[in-house]
């Protein structure tokens, strides 16, 4: 089962995204609000995937994805904004984000991104194991 954190400063926002999430078969591990949380959240719990908003208060999600990415630099960030313009997509990109998805989102678009890596994985390592 793919986990993720989910990092949104609008409380409803991580909620409805959580709720449609576990619908949807994903194990959403833990909810935070900042960047400093996500790094925080990331470290205790060390999911697949993180959810990163970038428009936050305190410590926004380039604080998030630049901590987390220090920690573990094959963490896979996913930036969910509404506030991207290109200029941030490319910046974000190559600060290591694994994807940019705008606000609003398809959320069936959004899993699709999470399984088909999720499976790649999978496959390369049972590769590996068989080799």
């Amino acid at each position: 089962m793919i986990s993720v954190i989910v990092v949104d400063d609008d409380h409803d926002v991580a909620e409805a995204l959580s709720e449609c999430l576990v619908i949807k078969g994903i194990n959403v591990l833990a909810e935070g609000t900042n960047g400093l949380e996500a790094i925080e959240l990331y470290k205790k719990f060390r999911p697949d995937f993180v959810l990163l908003d970038i428009s936050m208060p305190k410590y926004d999600g380039y604080y998030g994805i630049m901590k987390i990415l220090e920690h573990d630099n094959n963490a896979k960030v996913i930036i969910v904004s509404a506030s991207c313009t290109q200029e941030d997509v490319e910046n974000l990109f190559l600060l290591g984000a694994f994807a940019v998805v705008a606000k609003p989102y398809d959320i069936h678009s959004l899993i699709n991104i999470m399984t088909k890596t999720n499976k790649e994985k999978k496959s390369s390592l049972e590769e590996s194991v068989y080799i």
